[in-house]
């Protein structure tokens, strides 16, 4: 990031709205992005209405560096829940990992690396 500060963050639900950003990101900064990765990773947070209940979310994002500037873009991708102790998760976790693959191919046709992890502001 050479010293640049993220300011501001722009999030996406919709995986292809993402993808879409990420595309015409990497073409008006020549894939000059912050970091030459995104960061990509499933999050498993407990439900406000019963801790039993984990809720399964794709979260991926990338910095947009512009001189002293940066743009957060992430995706947070609801896929599903999964009851803790309880067989059946498994259709949010399947969800999960076809998010993940498709954002892993436009990553690959764009030349991006993909890494483990979300960035935190």
């Amino acid at each position: 990031m050479n010293g640049a500060k993220p300011v501001c963050k722009v999030r996406f639900n919709a995986t292809d709205e993402f993808l879409n950003e990420l595309r015409d990101t990497a073409r008006s900064l020549g894939r000059d992005l912050g970091e030459p990765a995104i960061r990509l990773t499933k999050q498993f947070r407990e439900s406000k209405p019963s801790p039993s209940i984990r809720e399964v979310s794709v979260i991926c994002g990338f910095l947009a560096c512009t001189g002293d500037r940066c743009l957060l873009v992430e995706l947070e991708r609801y896929c599903g829940e999964m009851w803790v102790g309880v067989k059946g998760g498994e259709d949010a976790l399947t969800r999960a990992d076809a998010v993940m693959a498709e954002i892993e191919q436009r990553a690959k046709d764009l030349a991006l690396e993909v890494r483990a992890g979300q960035y935190v502001l």
